[in-house]
C-alpha cells in the first residue's frame, strides 16, 4: 500500500511537471504571437509612404519586402512585378472593406488599399482594426 502510495505521488509529481512545461510553452508561443503581430503593424506602417492609412498596391510591395526575408524579390518594384500569388493576396485583403458596415460595393476596386490604421507608433488596434 505504501508503495503504490509513492507510485500516485510521483505521478502526480510528473503530471505537475508536464503541466508547468505546457504552460510555459503556451506564454511563449503567445510571445512570439505578439511579436510577429507587432513586426506585421510595424511594416505595414513603415510600408505606407505617404502615410495616408491606406497601403496601396505599390505600397504593398514595401510591405511584401519588409515581411519577406531578406532580399525577397529584389526586382519588384511596382504591384504588376509581384508574383500572381502575391498579387492575389492583395486583392484578398483590400477586399475585406466589404465586411465594414456601410462599406460601397466597389470599395475594393475604386481604391483598392489596406487600411493600415491602428498600426501607427503609439495606436493601439480596435478590434475591427486587428
Amino acid at each position: 500500500q505504501e508503495f503504490q502510495r509513492q507510485q500516485r505521488q510521483q505521478h502526480k509529481q510528473v503530471n505537475r511537471k508536464v503541466e508547468n512545461q505546457e504552460e510555459a510553452s503556451v506564454v511563449v508561443a503567445r510571445n512570439a504571437l505578439q511579436d510577429e503581430i507587432a513586426f506585421c503593424y510595424d511594416a505595414l506602417y513603415l510600408a505606407d509612404r505617404d502615410k495616408d492609412s491606406k497601403v496601396d498596391g505599390n505600397e504593398f510591395v514595401t510591405f511584401v519586402q519588409i515581411m519577406g526575408p531578406p532580399g525577397f524579390l529584389p526586382d519588384a518594384d511596382t504591384f504588376d512585378d509581384l508574383p500572381l500569388i502575391m498579387q492575389s493576396n492583395f486583392i484578398i485583403l483590400a477586399c475585406l472593406c466589404l465586411q465594414l458596415p456601410g462599406a460601397s460595393p466597389q470599395c475594393c476596386t475604386t481604391d483598392p488599399h489596406i487600411d493600415n490604421t491602428g498600426t501607427w507608433p503609439g495606436q493601439v488596434p480596435t478590434p475591427p482594426q486587428e
